[in-house]
């Protein structure tokens, strides 16, 4: 069976300022990349955040922290945003 990647972009929010790409492998995201002043990015397993790799300048992408299946608050709110903002873009492209 074969499998398909797919990347889908999205323009830059007014609302919150990031232009965001989604990657997707056999229908399931896979990766999202936020980028504004500050960068995000977000690596994911069967809907769950596995990883999320934090610049808090862009353009100083070798500054960037990891945070690996962390359980705080912040974690699972970001997990949750790009979920739901992954599952709305899907939802539009239909």
């Amino acid at each position: 069976r074969q499998r398909q990647m797919c990347i889908r972009d999205r323009d830059v929010s007014k609302k919150d300022g990031y232009s965001k790409r989604f990657y997707y492998k056999d229908g399931q995201l896979i990766f999202a990349y936020y980028e504004g002043d500050d960068a995000h990015r977000f690596y994911f397993n069967n809907d769950h955040l596995i990883r999320w790799r934090y610049a808090s300048d862009a353009n100083i992408p070798e500054k960037a922290e990891n945070h690996d299946l962390e359980q705080s608050i912040e974690y699972k709110e970001w997990e949750e945003k790009v979920l739901s903002e992954s599952n709305n873009l899907k939802m539009e492209s239909r």
